[in-house]
């Protein structure tokens, strides 16, 4: 099921790039952007396994619920429910 992945924290947006990624891409001091965002969820499911594909019953999907560790995702099914408001550009050090 295709949908844009959304993190609640700047540390797990960040953290999401693979760490082979970011070890091949290092030397070129390349510069990052993150996308802040406000989520319209609207109907959010919990559960991948009991989706129909062809009509899923809801607008995104909650993970990352397991435990009070994990980075709470929402995947939004819609991108006209995603609605950009700051850029922010930086660079790893």
């Amino acid at each position: 099921m295709d949908g844009i992945s959304t993190l609640g924290t700047s540390y797990g947006a960040h953290s999401a790039v693979p760490e082979d990624i970011e070890e091949e891409f290092k030397f070129m001091h390349v510069k990052r952007a993150l996308l802040v965002c406000r989520v319209v969820a609207g109907r959010v499911g919990c559960d991948l396994g009991l989706v129909d594909k062809e009509d899923p019953g809801f607008d995104s999907l909650a993970a990352g619920r397991g435990s009070e560790d994990e980075e709470d995702e929402v995947v939004v099914f819609n991108p006209r429910a995603v609605l950009p408001c700051f850029v922010i550009v930086y660079t790893v050090q």
